[in-house]
């Protein structure tokens, strides 16, 4: 991007205050509170936070004074994760929060070279119709990669700003809500499942697919998710852990019988309770991938091995589940 494609101004550089915080200085024509809300949407927070080689996943954005920020940025398959707590957010003027790195689950890793904590400030300030933003990044030792870092991550914003206003994660999961369908035909021991996300085909595959992805969108919000394997081919297997908000492990697992890249995905799903497993109880799952028009319909046919375990499965809760599942798999997918 070149200097000024969404500024007013060309940006000055980035400098060093005397305490030895990085300072970086945009304005943005746009509106004080879009900007704000850039930095506090895991939908459009995901989109720029970064340099140009990474891809933003966010896991955990609760934006409030002492809310907690857990995410990653992974550069062409090296993860780099970090979580952190909100200090100040004074919307639309002031954010600020704390970083350490850490895990995939959240817990704090040590990286020699760099501080256990550090520290960004962001403020934004109404300048003739703009946004004047500075941001200002406390407790790293700088060097020529972070700033280079930096000024990449606001070119992203820049980039990001100028284009169309982005839906707010809640108006986005309302437009969401009623979009999967569900079919439980009578007499017949089996749940069909339908979704169309505006995603191509292999787009949908890779976050169906890939751990990383699966992560971040597998199952209701409440939960986090490990994934302990998975091995996406015939006769590979694959198994999820989720945490509760209330510590309390559940683990799925299966095997995949049939693979065809990007069409169609056969597998068992088991879930293991705390007595063993329903090993003698597996449900086939069949997904097929249809794309038209740039667009991806999902759908799953799941076979039960009667209509009573059918009818335990729609007990359970597991429609709910499923649709808040799903709506965080659009979600991610308009951040990819």
């Amino acid at each position: 991007m070149t200097a000024g494609t969404s500024s007013i101004a060309v940006p000055p550089a980035p400098s060093l205050s005397a305490d030895g915080e990085l300072v970086l200085t945009r304005t943005f024509a746009a509106p004080r509170e879009r900007v704000f809300a850039a930095w506090t949407d895991p939908e459009q927070f995901a989109r720029w936070f970064g340099p140009h080689d990474c891809t933003v996943l966010v896991r955990t954005m609760d934006v409030r004074p002492g809310g907690t920020l857990h995410f990653c940025h992974w550069f062409a398959g090296e993860e780099v994760w970090v979580a952190g707590v909100y200090r100040e957010v004074d919307a639309p003027r002031r954010i600020v929060f704390t970083t350490h790195f850490s895990d995939p689950a959240g817990g704090r890793v040590e990286r020699p070279g760099f501080p256990r904590d550090m520290r960004v400030t962001a403020t934004f300030a109404e300048r003739d119709g703009g946004t004047e933003m500075t941001v200002r990044h406390a407790g790293l030792e700088v060097d020529q990669g972070e700033v280079q870092g930096w000024t990449e991550t606001l070119d992203r914003l820049g980039e990001h700003l100028a284009g169309p206003a982005s839906p707010t994660s809640s108006e986005r999961r309302e437009e969401t809500m009623t979009a999967t369908t569900f079919d439980m035909p009578a007499g017949e021991p089996v749940i069909v499942m339908s979704r169309t996300f505006d995603a191509p085909r292999e787009l949908v595959w890779r976050a169906w697919t890939e751990p990383e992805h699966v992560a971040n969108w597998w199952g209701p919000r409440r939960y986090v998710n490990n994934v302990l394997e998975m091995d996406v081919r015939p006769g590979g297997r694959w198994r999820v852990e989720q945490r509760g908000e209330d510590g309390r492990v559940h683990r799925f697992k299966g095997v995949y019988h049939e693979v065809v890249r990007p069409e169609r995905l056969v597998k068992t799903f088991i879930y293991e309770d705390d007595a063993g497993t329903f090993e003698d109880r597996p449900v086939v799952e069949e997904h097929t991938f249809a794309e038209r028009d740039g667009r991806t319909t999902l759908t799953t046919v799941s076979r039960f091995g009667s209509l009573a375990d059918r009818d335990g499965m729609a007990a359970s809760g597991m429609e709910e589940g499923a649709r808040e599942s799903l709506d965080r798999l659009a979600e991610l997918l308009a951040t990819l």
